[in-house]
């Protein structure tokens, strides 16, 4: 899902089709897209799993200065 100012819809427009994994678009602006998909949702709240605040979230990968691959938890 990609959060964008209204003011960048056609430039995403224009890749649309190198974008393969993403579902959505939401244009943000003073009538925003991102209101009305808050007030279409469904009203139960999302069913956050119980997770240990010590456990990776996300690995990122760097080359860094040396050109060799590193990755970070």
């Amino acid at each position: 899902m990609i959060f964008a100012d209204a003011s960048l819809v056609s430039l995403l427009d224009e890749i649309r089709g190198e974008l393969k994994n993403v579902r959505q678009t939401v244009a943000l602006d003073d009538d925003s897209e991102y209101e009305k998909m808050l007030a279409e949702s469904p009203g139960e709240p999302y069913p956050w799993p119980d997770l240990d605040e010590n456990e990776a979230c996300a690995t990122c990968y760097t080359s860094g200065t040396t050109g060799h691959p590193k990755g970070v938890l």
